[in-house]
């Protein structure tokens, strides 16, 4: 049953310090971390993510790799977009809640900023892989397809983990960050993937974007209307199997130089369900995926991806687990790299009436909204 009702806004459960716990080491019992102590967890391996429910949890490295999470304590899930690892969960060596006074882009991570040098991604191949995709539209195999356009870097200089502080939050935005020897990422998504706890999952639609400027003609837009519908009733679907359905009518979320429409769901869950299955079911949503999910289509999002150079990790979920509550985002807004080699991806929903110079604009904006929030030119 799917219920159309407002909700109450900010009413995830919250959980107390001393429930926060790892499987092995227990969080700190003298008090959330302060500014220093963060700065010290940045300098070496770590998982971080601000959560609604249970601030900023950060995790510090060496991660044992487990196929499943511990039954009590913190663990972090990190998969590819197509969810190819067979070990996900990363337990980190100890965990910590930060103190929601500590404001992520006040810390001075003591690294030295990175200096990265770009390349611009070639339009003509975003146009091919464009081309392909409205044939397949009109030949009726395909609803809708985000194509994954990226910027590839070099670093010149400077530690990529000093993102992690300048990143800050935002409105509407969770911060987030995983290192793990060469390979990291750090971002700030508007788009979480799900939470569950407490018998209520909750998610979310986002789909359909604008400049900020733009906001009264982008209500308008049937092209950006029709992709943010055809997201909320695939979720509609996929969520009815956990539970009662429930969603907030439709708004506008303002990220400051860009707007998305935005639908939030909730769900009163029939029984017990592993984070594992939900996410099965749920990513990739067509907010970053493909309609049809399955199939030939699955099949072709995954050559354009590779075609286009998006990086695994761009798009995939990645979460935290603490006890029995989880929460996922969904890995975009983000800077991705591994040894020097930098990667910054943006996607664009393409169906039936997408113009191939608005949706290249719109890619355009996305990295650069980026750019800016990182302070990473």
């Amino acid at each position: 049953m799917v219920e159309r009702i407002p909700l109450v806004p900010g009413n995830e459960p919250r959980m107390s310090n001393a429930t926060l716990k790892t499987s092995t080491t227990p969080f700190a019992t003298g008090g959330p971390l302060d500014a220093e102590s963060l700065a010290d967890r940045l300098s070496g391996d770590f998982a971080l993510l601000r959560t609604r429910a249970h601030g900023l949890v950060v995790g510090e490295g060496p991660f044992e790799a487990r196929a499943a999470p511990p039954k009590e304590g913190v663990a972090f899930y990190v998969n590819t977009f197509s969810l190819s690892d067979p070990r996900p969960w990363k337990i980190p060596a100890t965990s910590e809640r930060v103190s929601e006074r500590i404001s992520a882009n006040s810390v001075d991570s003591g690294l030295e900023p990175p200096v990265v040098e770009w390349e611009e991604p070639s339009e003509a191949k975003f146009r091919e892989v464009f081309s392909e995709i409205m044939g397949e539209i009109e030949g009726g195999g395909l609803r809708k397809a985000v194509p994954v356009v990226t910027e590839h870097g070099t670093l010149r200089g400077g530690d990529l983990a000093a993102l992690l502080p300048q990143s800050g939050d935002g409105p509407g935005t969770w911060h987030y960050g995983f290192r793990d020897g060469g390979f990291g990422f750090a971002g700030r998504t508007p788009e979480r993937l799900f939470s569950m706890a407490g018998g209520v999952l909750r998610t979310m639609a986002l789909a359909g974007t604008a400049r900020a400027d733009g906001a009264v003609a982008f209500e308008a837009d049937a092209k950006e209307n029709e992709e943010h519908r055809l997201v909320v009733e695939d979720l509609c679907e996929v969520l009815e199997q956990f539970g009662d359905v429930r969603l907030e009518p439709r708004r506008q979320l303002d990220l400051g130089e860009m707007i998305h429409f935005l639908t939030n769901f909730e769900v009163r869950l029939r029984g017990k369900f592993r984070p594992d299955t939900i996410m099965d079911a749920l990513h990739p949503t067509p907010a970053v995926g493909v309609l049809p999910r399955e199939g030939r289509a699955k099949e072709l999002l995954k050559g354009w991806r590779e075609r286009l150079g998006a990086p695994a990790y761009f798009g995939a979920p990645f979460g935290v687990k603490v006890d029995d509550a989880f929460h996922a985002v969904v890995g975009i807004r983000n800077v991705i790299w591994e040894g020097e080699r930098v990667f910054l991806s943006s996607g664009c929903g393409v169906l039936r009436g997408s113009v191939a110079e608005k949706e290249w604009r719109e890619l355009a904006m996305k990295r650069e909204w980026v750019k800016n929030a990182f302070a990473i030119g």
